[in-house]
């Protein structure tokens, strides 16, 4: 049996890669998108909350003084703690825009069609709502990409 490139994918004919480029190209691209728009709402999120944290938390505090009772039951110890939370929410958003980073670096990959690892593990972490800034995108962009690497053509493609 000769190799046929025009082939239809017939059992037992080989698999065209180029079949799988296509079909990993527009759910990359989506998966891109989706991890530039959420390390942006992270990074964003997070410049907020360090410069709230750093830059109000002090004028915060002497509002607090001034007026103790604005607040019923609160002390100046759990106010600070209160306002300590938004240092936390800093390094969350700092830990998203790294997830991010990562749903790009997948992305690319399944684009490429290389490294199929990294691809999943971007579209994975793409479904995460705790860490990926912009989910409600990220949920079907990533069941999509699932089922297009979950695809055994798509997988001989990425190991060719």
């Amino acid at each position: 049996m000769s190799y046929n490139p025009y082939s239809t994918g017939v059992e037992g004919a080989p698999v065209q890669s180029s079949n799988a480029k296509d079909r990993c190209y527009v759910p990359g691209i989506l998966l891109v998108i989706s991890g530039i728009v959420g390390l942006v709402c992270n990074v964003g999120g997070g410049l907020v909350t360090a410069g709230v944290y750093l830059g109000a938390q002090e004028v915060v505090m002497e509002e607090f003084r001034k007026d103790p009772d604005q607040v019923e039951n609160l002390t100046e110890e759990e106010a600070r703690g209160v306002m300590n939370l938004l240092g936390y929410g800093g390094l969350v958003a700092a830990a998203g825009g790294l997830v991010g980073i990562l749903i790009v670096i997948g992305g690319v990959q399944m684009i490429r069609v290389r490294g199929w690892v990294i691809a999943l593990l971007g579209a994975l972490l793409s479904m995460v709502p705790c860490v990926q800034g912009c989910f409600i995108l990220g949920v079907p962009i990533g069941i999509w990409c699932l089922v297009v690497l979950m695809d055994s053509s798509v997988k001989q493609a990425f190991k060719l």
